[in-house]
């Protein structure tokens, strides 16, 4: 009987060599995952979660330095994966070893249907024909895709992002595997869709005896679908066990502030911990948020606002005869699934996009009869990077919205971008540094710094922390927090995560389908909803 692990890794560690630098990624690793077990592996971006893995196919450059060993157990033939051959492994790859990528749209080829992709798997697998086909169609009923002939024969861009991730399982699980790696594979979809994903790689893992190492940088996802957790940080492993015992006492310093910096009703109104808050065994004491000075008066109104957009000769609605309205100084959360109209609002409010009909009045006056209301009404983009221009150093980005709009230049100019990156957590130096000299959080901070760079008195927050680790997220939401009260900034915060808006928000908009289905206070909304919809985004 084999009782050995499915994969070994033995003092493994992993080094990047270019020219005469040397970066380690990984050092000391050392863990095992059995046989039709679900492992999770769980850090921040950087903490060599994804290079780990990816080193069991050894899918980095030749450059690349291993050390230590994986061990990986086919059916008691044991395989030292470091020190195999590329052919070897090409063969671990087609027949017993599966990775799922985070963004299938970058992974899938643009220009051939799904289905073609779907057989060319199958193919390598020996079937031909109608036989192939009919494998293919039966593999994407098995990941319960929706009228699977149409999928099959159509092409990435043509369906939605849980479908192109579906695919991306189905093509996956086509070899029969009995090694899963899904790395990241939910982080760009909504919660509702993330919740099916993640529960169809459970079913089918438990319905094939697959085992999965499932990547994350979120704790919620590893306390729900793992039995063993392997907590990364900084290139090491920090803390593993199970994860029932991880969850509720962990043992790590840096364990305890991972699972601290969720957004829990526990800190409404407070500022959320960060690492720091725990370093050498720290205690954190929450501490309020400064008083934000809240009005009755209307900010912003939405009045019966319809957006249609034309395909070919017919009309899609996204956005269907929408009201609400944002009061001076509070937070108001906009949540929906992914293709529910949030960033079509967002698009129409900062006038990045026509309203089909309707009206969106600013203190009373239509936007489009506001000659300033690109100063007074900024947006914060979801991914800042492909909003930052990287010919451009991070000075010259900011400092062209402050001659824009507060008609300074020169000395003056250059004061005004520093005292900006220094109120967002940067340094005044950073001004000469380009975006890809960042990381995402800190790129976030410069988004933020930009918008406010105009002086205005409204933001839309466009999923400006879905991408974000939850250590980084705490950050960004604290700042904000902080900048609302210093000055005196009214918020339209879309996400499509209700634990956020929870702590986050003062009232709620809840869309589906292009419309409202239930808008009001937080506590009420939250605790008593009165919509079906709403009740199945507060259970995910």
């Amino acid at each position: 009987m084999n009782n050995l692990p499915l994969i070994k890794l033995e003092d493994f560690g992993i080094e990047f060599v270019k020219g005469r630098s040397v970066f380690t990624a990984a050092r000391n690793i050392n863990f095992e995952v059995n046989a039709g077990e679900i492992t999770g592996i769980v850090g921040e971006s950087g903490s060599g979660k994804s290079v780990t893995c990816m080193s069991i196919l050894k899918l980095h450059s030749k450059e690349t330095k291993y050390s230590g060993k994986i061990l990986f157990n086919d059916n008691g033939k044991i395989t030292e994966c470091l020190s195999s051959s590329n052919k070897t492994l090409r063969k671990l790859a087609g027949k017993s070893i599966a990775y799922i990528f985070q963004e299938p749209m970058t992974a899938l080829n643009p220009v051939r249907t799904c289905g073609s992709q779907l057989l060319e798997n199958i193919l390598i697998g020996g079937l031909k024909g109608k036989q192939a086909r009919e494998k293919a169609i039966s593999l994407l009923t098995e990941v319960q895709m929706p009228d699977p002939e149409r999928i099959f024969r159509s092409y990435p861009h043509e369906i939605s992002g849980g479908q192109r991730q579906r695919v991306m399982i189905a093509m996956s699980i086509s070899c029969d595997p009995v090694l899963l790696i899904a790395d990241e594979p939910t982080t760009a979809l909504d919660r509702l869709v993330q919740n099916d994903i993640l529960t169809l790689i459970s079913n089918l893992s438990i319905n094939r005896g697959m085992a999965v190492i499932l990547i994350s940088h979120d704790f919620e996802v590893i306390a729900k679908y793992t039995t063993k957790t392997i907590v990364m940080y900084k290139g090491s492993i920090a803390e593993q066990g199970e994860t029932v015992s991880i969850i509720n006492n962990p043992q790590q310093d840096y364990t305890k502030a991972l699972l601290a910096c969720r957004p829990s009703a526990v800190y409404e109104g407070k500022y959320l911990p960060v690492l720091k808050d725990f370093a050498d065994g720290a205690t954190f004491t929450p501490q309020a948020w400064p008083v934000t000075e809240k009005k009755d008066d209307e900010l912003l109104t939405l009045t019966r606002v319809y957006k249609s957009f034309k395909s070919g000769s017919k009309f899609f609605v996204a956005v269907d005869g929408i009201s609400f309205e944002i009061k001076k100084g509070e937070t108001l959360g906009l949540i929906g699934e992914s293709g529910s109209g949030k960033s079509t609002v967002a698009k129409m409010i900062i006038r990045l996009e026509d309203i089909s009909s309707g009206e969106i009045l600013y203190e009373s006056t239509p936007v489009t009869k506001i000659k300033n209301y690109p100063r007074v009404a900024q947006m914060i983009f979801q991914d800042p990077y492909s909003s930052l221009n990287p010919s451009l150093t991070i000075g010259n980005t900011i400092g062209e919205v402050v001659e824009l709009h507060q008609k300074i230049s020169g000395e003056e100019k250059l004061n005004t971008v520093h005292s900006l990156l220094e109120k967002v957590g940067l340094k005044a130096e950073d001004a000469l540094k380009y975006p890809n000299e960042f990381s995402g959080g800190q790129r976030q901070r410069i988004g933020i710094a930009r918008a406010l760079a105009a002086k205005p008195e409204f933001i839309i927050c466009d999923e400006s922390v879905s991408a974000l680790d939850l250590s980084v997220q705490a950050q960004v939401l604290n700042l904000l927090k902080k900048l609302q009260a210093e000055n005196n900034l009214t918020y339209l915060f879309i996400t499509h995560d209700m634990n956020v808006l929870r702590y986050f928000a003062d009232r709620i908009v809840v869309m589906k389908n292009g419309r409202v289905v239930e808008k009001g206070d937080t506590k009420r909304l939250t605790t008593n909803p009165e919509n079906d919809y709403t009740r199945l985004l507060l259970q995910n």
